[in-house]
């Protein structure tokens, strides 16, 4: 059964990059657990990496590096420029030996510190784009974060400084499908819940999230659990439960062997993962981008700096303002200005030789003819009216916006539609007073 399953996952083009950042709220959610299956999982699909995001001395992944060769991140030198082969001979090969499946297959790969306990630690960048380019310079089509952050905390924290955060910076990365792990438990399901209703305050998007409940012992998950994991299902790419599994229990990441469940556990979050990718991004998945310079150089000395910046551009010249006008902007231009206008006037008023052109022409009332007055009329009416219309017009495609992104769980639409209405509102009011002033000074000037 296995084996049929594992042929039918679909291949990853070989120019596609596919990011599965692995996140959760709180601690002991089974992080680590999930990455090492979605490993297993998705190197049957393509080459696959997966990154251990935590520090040596508080990660369990630095463990498999013991027994071999690889140095890991700290034999790659921060003041050269990495190759492919470096990257890759740095990493740990990772096999899984699954039922019906032969042997040397699902090879994958990890990348971790292997340095000594008392060596020096690595200042790891928190940046996701980082991360990004040193898998892009090693050639993975899937890439596996398994991250330290608390998720939530982290959303939280980034809006109320003003930044980006690093939950954000992941699922901004091209071709990211991350998941959220949890315990199968009724705390960590509250955990989660908490944790989805903040994704879906932000606007981040969940029909492209895969959630995974990670159980913590044998027998039917609570009721809360089950309740919990039916109403995510609808929200969410995906749910897939991760059964118990008494040898990484009792060994973590160092079991040689895993129950067959939790093989087929992993196949089942690849699956989805790849499911949720295919259904955003369409089959097959479209090329990689080339991943832009990161926005600050990584302290780490394990990690490859940015790009180079392209050189500075030289300065603008500054242009000069124009001359100030010399009637108009001096003062003492002014002044002689309207002394010769004030002169004028006493002259025509007092002295009798000065004459006007014309007098005024006697008997004549000034009103604007009737072929002019009744066009214009119609015009500000029209001009009114249409206006209005428009306002009201966009009021109802606000709320239209409203209740499909309410139903649909697209906060981002919603957010749209109630600002549409809120501009609708304003707009009317201002046609209104200005459709008003407009005819009552037209009025007055006939």
């Amino acid at each position: 059964m296995l084996r049929k399953r594992a042929d039918a996952v679909p291949q990853l083009p070989l120019s596609a990059r596919l990011a599965v950042p692995v996140m959760a709220a709180t601690g002991g959610s089974g992080r680590t657990t999930v990455a090492r299956l979605l490993g297993a999982g998705l190197a049957s699909c393509g080459s696959t990496v997966v990154l251990d995001l935590a520090p040596r001395l508080s990660s369990p992944w630095p463990a498999l590096l013991a027994g071999q060769q690889a140095g890991g991140l700290a034999v790659l030198p921060p003041d050269r420029p990495l190759t492919r082969s470096a990257v890759q001979q740095a990493c740990v090969v990772q096999r899984t030996h699954a039922v019906g499946v032969e042997a040397g297959s699902g090879a994958w790969h990890l990348l971790s510190d292997g340095q000594d306990w008392h060596a020096r630690p690595l200042d790891l960048p928190e940046n996701p784009a980082a991360w990004y380019q040193l898998a892009a310079i090693g050639g993975w089509q899937a890439v596996v974060a398994d991250t330290v952050h608390p998720l939530a905390h982290d959303l939280l924290t980034a809006r109320c400084a003003g930044k980006t955060g690093q939950t954000r910076g992941w699922y901004d990365l091209p071709f990211s499908v991350p998941v959220l792990c949890a315990a199968a438990t009724a705390q960590g399901m509250r955990s989660l819940q908490q944790a989805v209703m903040v994704l879906h305050a932000e606007g981040l998007p969940l029909r492209r999230t895969v959630v995974a409940l990670v159980a913590t012992g044998d027998g039917r998950p609570p009721v809360a659990v089950r309740t919990g994991a039916a109403m995510l299902t609808s929200r969410t790419a995906a749910v897939v439960q991760v059964p118990h599994d008494p040898h990484v229990h009792a060994h973590s990441l160092a079991a040689a062997r895993l129950r067959s469940r939790t093989l087929q556990a992993g196949d089942r979050l690849a699956g989805a993962v790849l499911a949720a990718a295919h259904a955003a991004w369409g089959r097959p998945m479209p090329d990689a981008p080339c991943p832009a310079p990161a926005a600050s150089r990584p302290a780490s000395a394990s990690l490859p700096p940015p790009w180079p910046p392209s050189p500075p551009r030289a300065p603008a010249p500054r242009r000069s303002s124009p001359p100030p006008s010399p009637l108009l902007d001096e003062e003492s231009d002014m002044s002689q200005l309207l002394a010769t206008v004030h002169t004028a006037a006493v002259a025509v008023a007092v002295d009798p030789h000065v004459r006007l052109l014309a007098d005024a022409v006697p008997n004549v009332t000034p009103e604007m003819p009737k072929d002019v007055d009744k066009p214009v009329q119609s015009l500000l009416n029209w001009t009114a009216g249409l206006g209005l219309a428009a306002a009201v017009l966009g009021g109802l495609l606000g709320w239209a916006a409203v209740a499909v992104g309410h139903n649909s769980e697209r906060a981002a639409l919603a957010a749209r539609g109630k600002q549409a209405i809120l501009w609708s509102l304003f707009g009317a009011g201002g046609i209104g007073v200005t459709a008003a002033l407009v005819t009552t000074f037209y009025n007055m000037g006939k």
